[in-house]
């Protein structure tokens, strides 16, 4: 009788060791995962970030240039953007949308801003863009930056 009930004790420990090991490894797939959708969560956003009609630069018969951002409409889209919280906040969510401009001179442009307070990840997205003055007609370098808090 002791022996077969030492025999179950050392079967559920054996079960248990088992049990924890496969919950361990259950986590590690669970936080990759989260890790993987805060990055598509702010690769999608940066493209709709870069693709808003505010931003966009154009030519001709409204055509868009890819990858291009107004000067112009990027300093009205500040004042824009600040007034009318709600319409951006169902499109950007939580996120933080600036616009650097490093040649031939250094500004930034903060477009968005609503942070998460204590969100753990912070995947931080930057695309170069060309920013168009079309006051003198010149195009300088620059780089949007998005980060998204999950």
């Amino acid at each position: 009788m002791t022996e077969t009930i030492a025999i179950l004790v050392i079967f559920f420990i054996l079960v248990l060791f088992g049990f924890l090991l496969y919950a361990q490894f259950q986590r590690g797939s669970l936080d990759e995962k989260k890790v993987t959708l805060a990055g598509e969560k702010a690769v999608s956003i940066s493209l709709q970030a870069l693709l808003l009609p505010e931003l966009r630069c154009s030519e001709g018969d409204n055509v868009p240039i890819k990858d291009c951002v107004d000067l112009y409409k990027l300093r009205i889209s500040q004042q824009i953007m600040a007034g009318q919280y709600d319409y951006y906040f169902d499109i950007l969510g939580f996120s933080s949308i600036s616009v650097q401009q490093y040649y031939p001179s250094e500004e930034t442009f903060v477009l968005y801003d609503h942070q998460l307070e204590n969100a753990p990840r912070r995947p931080r997205v930057n695309i170069p863009v060309a920013l168009f003055d079309p006051v003198k007609k010149t195009y300088t370098y620059g780089v949007l930056t998005v980060v998204v808090y999950t």
